[in-house]
């Protein structure tokens, strides 16, 4: 009897495991797709450099937010790797 009902506890874990993945799955379809990404300067140009620079640079998950990052100027050279942590 006690292995039955741990198997049946086991079973209801995974099916509420399972359920949630599926809403989230669901509420990911449902979003509003983002805006397409613009810029001034020409795409190809920066991958022949092999360098990513920031100038004056601000960043906001979604227009009616406040910026998160502003002002960054930043310049990353070749081979290099950066990590941005927000608090």
């Amino acid at each position: 009897l006690t292995r039955i009902l741990k198997e049946a506890v086991h079973a209801a874990t995974d099916m509420e495991t399972n359920s949630v993945s599926v809403e989230r799955v669901k509420e990911y379809c449902d979003l509003e797709p983002e805006a397409p990404w613009k810029s001034e300067h020409d795409s190809t140009e920066w991958l022949h450099a092999g360098r990513v620079e920031f100038q004056n640079y601000g960043l906001r998950y979604r227009k009616d937010l406040e910026l998160v990052l502003k002002k960054v100027t930043a310049s990353i050279q070749p081979g290099e790797k950066v990590g941005v942590l927000l608090s």
